[in-house]
């Protein structure tokens, strides 16, 4: 009954997931001068070009027997520099390559929907929340103001959950049983669906970003880094606001919220020149879209900077670990 009343109460805890990321590209270039051909296979990035050409170079022109091929620097009619330049050119289709603004929109919810176990962290203002997958097994964490904080684990058939204050001495988890009413877990419910909300706000995002102007790939840091600029009321004029509720408030808390909502959704023009209005105030005129990939093509950060920026943090991708509380630390009500 308890596993299933929590189903219902939170339907944010099925994880998305996303789309793989691997790079390999085959380069084919020709060493001038050397007698034979080199065929290399690399997979940079577009900063790394220069050092891989460089490498390339070094092995091409010192790999062979002594005598068995021309000096490279000293090949007869063929710069140094020509060959930097043809093998760059033959490189540049490495790393993440130029991608559109509806795709690098898209980026990290794709990719989490074929790589649902990651661990990750998000930060709007003073509120944050971090949200570690494994499989069928959770553990949420959050602290959203104005005392809404806590964390649920849910492993192994079972749930626990606790507020950070001690329920007994030396114990802070309370093991979800059937002694609990479901009024009893209502807190720790809206606390674990608004930790949701905020590290999937990436959905919201890319619903802006979606049709913005992209620029990237810069190397920052040995990362791909994307970023799109977002005109936010043409952003809006654009979305179908009923499905954007369904990113940006899945489960509004205040039952006039929710009969704003319905009416959004019913087409009333005066409920969607309102919720535009909100939307304009809370991210602004321009908002510019950020998006952060390392060598396996995985999200590594995410970020919207408006009024109030958004971050969020990826790491643990494919290798989580979501493990129940000490045993020491839980209190189980029994009849």
């Amino acid at each position: 009954m308890i596993a299933a009343a929590l189903t219902r109460l939170f339907p944010l805890f099925m994880p998305p997931g996303t789309l793989a990321g691997a790079r390999p590209v085959a380069a084919v270039a020709w060493a001038a001068g050397c007698e034979t051909p080199e065929v290399v296979a690399v997979c940079v990035r577009r900063g790394a070009v220069l050092r891989t050409v460089h490498i390339f170079m070094h092995t091409i022109c010192t790999s062979r027997p002594e005598g068995s091929a021309r000096s490279c620097a000293s090949m007869p009619g063929v710069p140094r520099y020509v060959m930097i330049a043809v093998l760059a050119l033959l490189v540049t289709g490495c790393g993440s390559g130029a991608k559109t603004a509806p795709e690098i929109a898209g980026y990290v919810e794709t990719y989490l929907q074929a790589h649902p176990d990651v661990k990750r962290v998000a930060k709007k203002g003073t509120q944050s929340a971090t949200v570690v997958i494994k499989g069928q097994d959770q553990d949420v964490s959050a602290d959203l103001g104005e005392g809404l904080r806590g964390g649920l684990i849910r492993t192994g058939g079972a749930a626990y959950m606790t507020s950070g204050e001690e329920v007994a001495p030396g114990r802070i988890w309370d093991k979800i049983t059937e002694e609990y009413e479901l009024y009893n877990v209502w807190g720790i419910g809206v606390m674990t669906s608004q930790a949701m909300t905020l590290v999937n706000s990436h959905r919201v995002h890319a619903l802006l970003a979606a049709r913005g102007r992209v620029s990237g790939p810069a190397f920052d840091g040995g990362l791909d880094h994307y970023t799109v600029t977002i005109d936010v009321p043409e952003a809006l004029d654009a979305l179908d606001l009923g499905a954007f509720l369904e990113a940006y408030d899945p489960l509004p808390l205040m039952r006039d919220t929710e009969n704003e909502y319905g009416r959004v959704r019913a087409g009333d023009k005066a409920a969607r020149t309102r919720l535009r209005s909100r939307l304009l105030k809370e991210f602004g005129a321009q908002a510019t879209y950020e998006l952060w990939l390392d060598g396996q093509g995985r999200p590594v950060r995410q970020r919207l900077t408006a009024k109030t920026p958004t971050e969020i943090t990826f790491s643990h991708w494919d290798d989580t670990t979501v493990a129940a509380p000490p045993a020491d630390q839980i209190r189980v009500l029994t009849k």
